[in-house]
């Protein structure tokens, strides 16, 4: 069974289409991934994301740049050809989409900084 879930932030503001009257989104979102043992920061990894219906105008309609949101769906690969290269990017077809809520925290000295707040 093919299912993530995963959550980050944007790294642009959503853009939209239509196709056969059918709304859709894509963007590409950042994912934080953490420190190593050493404590050294890991790279963050980046898919892009597909999404369809009510998420897709719901993300549209309240997501900017650098909005956290939580996604579930299918992890896919997309290939493409240019002047003889064959690139494969990482892209998630979502099933469900969360707008997560900016938190404020009193005690932000004792809590890991997310890189894309």
């Amino acid at each position: 069974m093919n299912n993530v879930i995963f959550s980050g932030n944007l790294v642009n503001d959503m853009a939209s289409n239509t196709k056969d009257g059918k709304m859709y989104a894509y963007n590409k979102i950042g994912v934080y991934n953490g420190k190593d043992k050493d404590g050294n920061t890991r790279d963050s990894m980046f898919f892009d994301i597909l999404v369809f219906g009510r998420d897709a105008e719901m993300l549209c309609a309240q997501a900017t740049k650098g909005s956290s949101v939580t996604v579930m769906g299918r992890l896919e690969e997309d290939k493409s050809e240019k002047d003889g290269k064959v690139y494969i990017n990482k892209r998630v077809v979502c099933t469900n989409v969360t707008l997560n809520e900016k938190r404020q925290n009193q005690n932000s000295a004792n809590v890991a900084q997310d890189p894309f707040m």
